[in-house]
């Protein structure tokens, strides 16, 4: 799987996830809420990352 394919996978989870959370928002607690934004801004973080990594090796192969 390449950087594009990844990166567009995390970000289709990202906005799943995000939909359910919020078709529902009266059933969740305080816990619940914690926990969705916790895994929106930990997908968040690990596309940040991805996209660091990529810009990190396309800089190593310009310099090559």
């Amino acid at each position: 799987m390449n950087h594009a394919q990844l990166r567009m996978r995390l970000m289709e989870e990202q906005a799943t996830a995000a939909a359910e959370n919020l078709s529902k928002p009266m059933t969740k607690d305080a816990y619940g809420y914690g926990h969705a934004c916790g895994f929106h801004a930990g997908l968040q973080h690990a596309i940040a990352i991805l996209d660091d990594v990529h810009k990190r090796d396309n800089e190593t192969d310009n310099r090559l």
